[in-house]
């Protein structure tokens, strides 16, 4: 029997749980290689409420355990990025129900969803801005002292401006309006029909109140951004209201941890981020003007992943947390058809915890943790990510999620060639068109 549990597979569990969707991934916590991965529903429990979240989380963990070949006894570690954790209470309740379910010796983390956001774009230190944007949207900056601010990410009841739902539920109301004669004609009268599979908007009723949450709204949000690339005015005006609310959050979050006034990175994550559209252009000409320290950078590994490796850091602790997000994010994605995994220069050894426990707090109490074991992150790791190919992009059937990276590649080099650029005249014609709307 002992042999047999020295024998058993230890792993690292990660989990990226949102308003539309929750993947799970399972990392070897020896090589980090990626054994097995699951993909659910939504899991925001302000969203579809605490039972239903929790049972797609552990359908999601348990359905990447059988891809994986491992019992839950082999889980060594879990970090959960979590949309609509935003309270200390919230996190503690949603680990205090997991914990019944895990093994008790399980090391188990729980974050916001933009702690890991942030983290995947930077390689690992916390320290900077990231704005997620997806069927939610969250602003959060972490200072230089490890002061933290959010804004934004108030849930649809507060409107939830900038979001996935946001821009859905102006173009349901846009569509409304046009088809009663209160408003001007417009293209999402067609591309709302399309999307929800009805030939007649009066059906439009019952497909809008057909389910409780809010991802079936928000799964609009990337038909109202191709109308407004095709040059539909109304759809230009729901997608410009959006970019300047997210724009604005960003700036928010900047000016009050002071990292306006200092160079500093900001991420870009979510789905509506990860594609090319006007939304996003406007938010990037917006960040130039308006924050012009900031240096833009998107996730180098997808969050599941990220999250697993957040875990490795609590386990581990300083020594070896600098490598994890950077040098294992090509080992986690080779079983993709990815590039060849990249050698990984610190060693980890499965059993021993270390002594960033963080079972007792919340999310900002890992994040303080979290912040002091790579605070010496080193300049030659920080190469090594960014001379990392982009990670790939993972299938999303509620169309909010990653689409293939080389449109933001193509972004990248055309910023490179300058203020001449088609894409750069184009995003500053965009964004002053849009400033007019306003």
């Amino acid at each position: 029997m002992a042999r047999d549990q020295s024998l058993r597979r230890q792993v690292l569990v990660g989990v990226d749980g949102g308003g539309s969707k929750t993947d799970c991934v399972i990392l070897d916590a020896q090589t980090k290689e990626l054994l097995g991965r699951s993909a659910g529903g939504a899991s925001n429990w302000n969203s579809v409420g605490q039972d239903a979240a929790l049972n797609t989380l552990k359908a999601a963990i348990t359905g990447a355990l059988a891809a994986a070949r491992v019992e839950q006894d082999g889980i060594l570690g879990m970090c959960l990025g979590m949309s609509g954790v935003d309270r200390e209470a919230d996190a503690s309740s949603l680990k205090a129900r997991l914990q019944e379910w895990l093994p008790a010796e399980v090391e188990l983390v729980v974050y916001n969803d933009s702690v890991i956001a942030l983290a995947c774009g930077t390689g690992g230190p916390l320290h900077g801005c990231v704005l997620v944007v997806g069927t939610g949207i969250i602003a959060l900056g972490i200072g230089r002292s490890g002061n933290h601010v959010r804004a934004s990410g108030w849930g649809p009841a507060f409107l939830d401006m900038g979001s996935g739902y946001d821009i859905g539920q102006r173009a349901l109301a846009a569509v409304a309006r046009a088809v009663d004669g209160r408003g001007e004609r417009t293209d999402l009268v067609e591309a709302t029909c399309r999307h929800c599979g009805v030939r007649d908007p009066q059906d439009l009723l019952q497909w809008a109140y057909a389910e409780a949450g809010w991802s079936r709204i928000a799964s609009l949000a990337p038909a109202v951004l191709q109308c407004a690339e095709e040059g539909d005015s109304i759809a230009f005006k729901i997608v410009t209201s959006a970019a300047h609310e997210a724009l604005e959050a960003v700036i928010a979050v900047a000016t009050r941890t002071k990292l306006k006034s200092q160079r500093f990175k900001l991420v870009l994550s979510g789905g509506l981020l990860s594609r090319d559209s006007p939304f996003l252009d406007i938010i990037l000409e917006g960040v130039k003007l308006r924050l012009p320290s900031a240096g833009v950078a998107y996730p180098r590994v997808e969050p599941a992943i990220g999250a697993a490796l957040l875990v490795h850091d609590a386990l581990y602790g300083a020594d070896e947390a600098p490598s994890s997000i950077g040098e294992a994010a090509c080992s986690s994605a080779s079983r993709d058809g990815s590039p060849p995994r990249c050698q990984d220069r610190h060693g980890v050894h499965p059993g021993s915890h270390g002594k960033h426990s963080s079972r007792d707090g919340g999310w900002a109490g890992n994040l303080r943790k979290h912040r002091r074991a790579v605070s010496n992150v080193d300049a030659a790791f920080m190469k090594h990510v960014m001379d990392m190919p982009p990670m790939r992009a993972s299938s999303n059937a509620d169309g909010l999620g990653s689409v293939p990276q080389p449109g933001l590649d193509r972004l990248r080099l055309d910023d490179a060639g300058g203020t001449d650029s088609p894409r750069r005249q184009r995003r500053h014609s965009r964004y002053h068109k849009s400033l007019e709307m306003l």
